[in-house]
């Protein structure tokens, strides 16, 4: 006869009975085997984690980070004092910059390559876990495993520059993709959730920003370079937030009216801030953020603790 693969047994006590779950030896190999080859993987991950070449390829990345948003704040900061800028002010328009300059291709290469570095970094990081408990939460590791597929759809923008076809995608003309949604039953319901995430998102970035400990990530830097790293780092992730958040309200009044065309890609929602009263003036806020989140990243691409 089979024998089960757990049994209960009552056993007596003053206060009343309780049931004991007793796994039988089979049950116990398999959840063993089970937890051995998870924990093998993960201490061959973290091993990897550990070596000098990721953590040459995880700084390459973040380094890769600190341009982007460098090119990025410096659109912004051309429409807050000229009204327009010389390429869209999101990824693509960052990539167009660097595709100017002499050897342009080139840079650009390097860049795809760092984006594709940092993409990998937050992936692993997010595979191993940490060993220290307080940044090991579910959240914080389903954190980092977003942010390496945002980084690695911003590596395939990057591909598609050099390409020659960099038109973009829904984010740059969202227009027609946000119509499609919007025919689908529970379309602008779903839009709206989605816009109302977004926002939460930005919310929760510039929180982020404010509470975040950069002592806890940097290894050995001085206390002026500590207090600049955090300064820079909370006022870019407010910027950060405050961008996405714009991007979500021009999202939502799209599913509120049930009209994409009130549906803006990141440059055009913010070109039009310009005919707005004191919109060049937060433009030029938040180009100032953007280029400071930029400074931080590249503290954190020198004394990042990886």
């Amino acid at each position: 006869m089979t024998r089960p693969r757990e049994e209960a047994r009552l056993r007596g006590r003053s206060s009343g009975y309780r049931a004991e779950v007793v796994s039988t030896p089979e049950h116990v190999a398999v959840d063993e085997h089970d937890r051995g080859l998870k924990g093998r993987a993960r201490r061959q991950t973290r091993h990897a984690e550990a070596t000098p070449a990721f953590r040459r390829l995880a700084r390459t990345g973040i380094g890769a980070r600190a341009l982007v948003y460098l090119m990025f704040g410096a659109l912004v900061m051309e429409i807050a004092l000229a009204g327009h800028s010389s390429a869209p002010a999101d990824t693509q328009g960052a990539f167009s910059l660097v595709e100017r300059l002499p050897a342009g291709n080139v840079l650009l290469g390097a860049l795809a390559a760092g984006l594709a570095a940092y993409a990998a970094f937050r992936v692993v990081q997010s595979l191993a876990g940490s060993p220290d408990a307080r940044r090991n939460a579910t959240w914080t590791r389903v954190g980092w495993m977003g942010s390496g597929l945002i980084y690695l759809a911003v590596f395939a923008e990057a591909l598609a520059q050099i390409a020659g076809g960099g038109a973009g995608g829904p984010s740059s003309h969202p227009q027609p993709f946000v119509h499609h949604v919007l025919t689908w039953p529970g379309g602008p319901e779903l839009l709206g959730a989605a816009a109302i995430g977004a926002a939460v998102g930005g919310v929760a970035l510039g929180i982020f920003g404010v509470l975040h400990d950069y002592g806890e990530v940097l290894e050995h830097p001085g206390g002026t370079t500590l207090r600049l790293a955090h300064l820079s780092g909370m006022v870019g992730d407010l910027a950060r937030g405050l961008v996405l958040a714009l991007v979500a309200a021009y999202l939502f009044l799209a599913a509120l009216t049930r009209s994409a065309r009130h549906a803006k890609s990141l440059a055009a929602a913010l070109q039009s801030l310009v005919g707005l009263p004191g919109g060049r003036e937060a433009l030029g806020v938040l180009a100032s953020g953007l280029v400071l989140y930029a400074a931080s990243s590249a503290i954190e691409a020198r004394y990042r603790r990886i």
